[in-house]
């Protein structure tokens, strides 16, 4: 079953995955969430739930279930995770994530920030001066993205200090690549 962040099946699932949509809101409301191993920075992820949907899996989505289970690190590693995103420590780290988002687009909502030149070429030359000043930012090509589209992707977190980000916008506007100014671009 591919569902999206924000619990959204794929179209070409839809009529098959109608019925998950009242289990998907009533786990919501009832404070039971989906956790993905990209969000807690673990390996796997999983998914809790009443049993009609677990069985609704089951039947529906058998491609998408993987019977092994995960290590004990693993398990440890998602568990501290969980702890830190419900903590105070989390609430910290994600007003620090949002205000380096702001600082480069403001009210984006996600800290993956593409940045599209178009050609080929004009993306690997600006990963490459991007480097050179010691700042990781990889040029994003075709076949991943749509000819006459390569971007550079940054991919901005919580552990991106201030001196980070005015680096990051500094190399940026050096590069002159229309980036705009923080507010709204």
């Amino acid at each position: 079953m591919a569902i999206g962040w924000r619990f959204r099946p794929w179209r070409s699932y839809a009529l098959d995955m109608v019925p998950c949509w009242y289990w998907m809101k009533r786990m919501t409301s009832s404070g039971r969430r989906w956790k993905r191993s990209k969000t807690l920075g673990a390996l796997g992820g999983f998914v809790a739930g009443p049993r009609p949907l677990i069985e609704l899996l089951i039947n529906r989505a058998r491609t998408f279930i993987f019977t092994t289970g995960l290590s004990p690190a693993d398990t440890a590693a998602a568990l501290a995770a969980l702890r830190i995103c419900t903590g105070a420590e989390g609430d910290v780290l994600r007003r620090q994530l949002r205000g380096s988002i702001d600082s480069l687009r403001l009210k984006h909502p996600s800290a993956i920030l593409p940045i599209v030149l178009g050609t080929e070429s004009a993306a690997l030359d600006a990963a490459r001066q991007l480097r050179i000043e010691g700042i990781h930012v990889p040029a994003i090509r075709p076949p991943t993205v749509p000819p006459g589209t390569a971007r550079l992707r940054i991919a901005l977190s919580a552990a991106h200090t201030s001196a980070m980000m005015v680096k990051l916008r500094r190399a940026l506007d050096s590069l002159s690549l229309g980036f705009g100014a923080a507010a709204g671009t």
